[in-house]
């Protein structure tokens, strides 16, 4: 999941926009070409285009899933389940989970800055 933002031309900060649109042509389908958005910090009303919309990678599921695993692997030590060599495979087959979730939130976030909608004029 990415996080969309604006920069406001007004006081120059950074704006979020609430979406769940994974890149621009469905935002442009959920809002159209230009819409209105609110500014957070100056609480002016901006005139956009979809391309002035940016994405930043949104962490918190790559914390979510690297919670779920250490509290994995806690449960694993605690009861000694690291004796068995099939559970012990399987957990450890999980390490690179969090790498993964981190690197797919990262790429969904550039997909969407590199992709520009054409202007009809």
């Amino acid at each position: 999941m990415t996080l969309k933002y604006f920069t406001c031309p007004n006081c120059h900060e950074s704006a979020r926009i609430r979406t769940f649109a994974p890149d621009r042509v469905e935002l442009e389908k959920e809002k159209g070409e230009r819409f209105k958005a609110n500014c957070s910090h100056c609480h002016q009303v901006v005139d956009l285009h979809v391309n002035e919309v940016r994405a930043k990678a949104n962490h918190t599921m790559t914390f979510v899933v690297i919670a779920l695993c250490t509290v994995l692997w806690i449960i694993i030590f605690l009861f000694g389940l690291y004796r068995n060599i099939f559970i012990l495979l399987s957990c450890t087959s999980l390490i690179g989970l969090p790498f993964a979730v981190r690197q797919a939130t990262e790429k969904q976030a550039t997909t969407f800055n590199d992709y520009l909608i054409r202007e009809i004029r």
